[in-house]
Parts: C-alpha cells; structure tokens; sequence
C-alpha cells in the first residue's frame, strides 16, 4: 500500500458510549486476519491507547489538534501510519466536543476533516427506536464538512429493537448501519475515576479482548469498515509542512508525485534521527 493510507475515525455521540471497546474489537478482528494496524487516539487521553497497543502490537499514537497543532498532528500521523495496512483512529468524548461550545479545535470532527477521514459513530441505542434517525441525522447535518459514513448501535436489547433503529437510521439520516452491540456487562471495560483503568493494571484479564473481538467478528462488517478505509486511500493527507526528508537526501525541486511521502527513515531509526536533531527539511511531496 505504498503512498496510501488507508483510514477511518471510530467516534462517538458522547463518552462512555462504547468507542473503546468497539476499537479495540475492531483492531483486534484486523489483526487477526493479518493486517497490521496503527493506532490513533484523539486527544492526549494515555490510558486509552494502552488498550490499543497490546491488541494491535503497535504503539498508540495520540493526534490532539490542541496541543500539537495542524502540522504536527499530520506528521504523527505520517509517520506512524507509513508501515501499516490500516489506521484506526478512535476519538475522545463526543465527536464534536473540543476547545469550546463554539470552536471545533481539539475535537475529533476537526481531526476527521484536517486528515479528510471518514467516520464511524457509535451511538448508544438504550430506550431508543425511531428517535435513533433523528440523532444521527442531526450530528451528520452539524457539519456537512464531516464524513459520517456508518454508525455501530450499542445496547441493542433484542433483534426487533435493532430492526427499529436500523430502519429509523437507514431511512432518515440516509447513513447504513454496518454494525450492533446486544447489552452485554463482560463487553464493559473497568473504570474508575479519570475514566478506564489502564490496560497493564488489569493484564490478568487478556480472555475479555478475545471475547470482544469475537463479539465484533460476529456483530460488525469487518469488510464494510476495510472497504470504507480503503476507498479513502491516497487523499491528500501530505500537505507541504507534513512532509520531511533528512537534509541533503532530496534535493529541492526533484520531488514529484511518485516520491515516497513521509520520513525516508522509519520506526526506531527515525526516531532516533529526530532526538539527535538531525535536520529535516519541507518538501513538496504529495500523494500520487
């Protein structure tokens, strides 16, 4: 998949909603059949991303458009997702929760538009049915500039409820339903006051992963979530100020839309390259 990032943003309409859990099953079903997957969480959440690196083996990369700024938030990007077969971002807290009411910085739909990535929403389907279009039809009307392509129903109590709220979502926000989580307390992961507990406090538990992801496997369109981050590919994520090499190793004006975007070093090697401050330099790369 050289020059193409194959993408997608699990969000949700609120914390606690299930976006973790869903990721995490999502990663885990993707490993499974022998991708390797990349990991993103929005925000500087770190306790998230310790579930994401021990299901996908890869380390979990926050993307916080806050603190880290548009450039920055696209080379971390860069560099993490250039060895993987697929990006799994997930977002933190609703999807349009950032900076403030009225500035969408920090936010997950403004880190789904600064990456032009696709979204999946997850919606909690409690004591809800035909109510279920009129939700996801007002968060994908919120901003048109967002790309809300599916939705995942947690807290489905019955196959008739699920037919309900499919129908409702389908006919009415116009946007597929490609995935359902029945009630279940063994899909709920441990929490405590700054929200889960930390993947490593709890490792004694690696059965309940295995149990999600089988729940996934059997509830949600793995195909569906591939095929959608794999039409996404090859946009323009690579702008200008995201693009670097090492000093010296293109010279200007040579790059061209076949130039491999992203470091010339990766993994440890880049890394390393970076806390020696060796130079990098801008460069025009695009993907082709």
């Amino acid at each position: 998949m050289k020059n193409k990032f194959p993408r997608i943003i699990i969000a949700g309409t609120h914390s606690g909603v299930g976006k973790t859990t869903i990721a995490i099953g999502i990663m885990s079903a993707l490993v499974q059949r022998g991708y390797k997957v990349q990991p993103f969480k929005v925000g500087p959440d770190y306790i998230d991303p310790t579930y994401h690196t021990y299901v996908t083996g890869r380390a979990s990369r926050n993307l916080d458009t806050w603190m880290m700024g548009e450039a920055g938030v696209k080379k971390s990007f860069l560099n993490s997702a250039f060895s993987a077969d697929i990006s799994i971002i997930e977002g933190v807290m609703g999807l349009y929760d950032g900076f403030s009411g009225s500035d969408e910085r920090g936010s997950t739909a403004h880190l789904a538009k600064l990456l032009e990535t696709p979204v999946l929403l997850v919606i909690d389907g409690h004591s809800m049915a035909r109510s279920a279009g009129a939700l996801v039809l007002g968060y994908k009307n919120f901003d048109p500039g967002v790309n809300i392509v599916g939705v995942i129903v947690n807290n489905i109590a019955s196959s008739r409820h699920l037919k309900y709220v499919k129908e409702s979502i389908e006919k009415y926000a116009r946007v597929k339903v490609i995935g359902h989580l029945f009630r279940d307390e063994h899909l709920r992961l441990k929490e405590r006051h700054l929200g889960l507990i930390p993947e490593y406090e709890i490792r004694g538990e690696q059965n309940r992963y295995g149990f999600i992801r089988q729940v996934i496997e059997k509830n949600v369109d793995i195909d569906e979530v591939v095929r959608i981050a794999e039409k996404n590919k090859g946009r323009h994520v690579c702008l200008e100020e995201a693009s670097f090499v090492r000093a010296g190793m293109v010279s200007e004006g040579r790059a061209s839309a076949k130039t491999e975007c992203g470091l010339t070093r990766r993994g440890k090697q880049a890394s390393d390259e970076r806390q020696a401050g060796l130079p990098l330099l801008p460069t025009p790369i695009t993907i082709g």
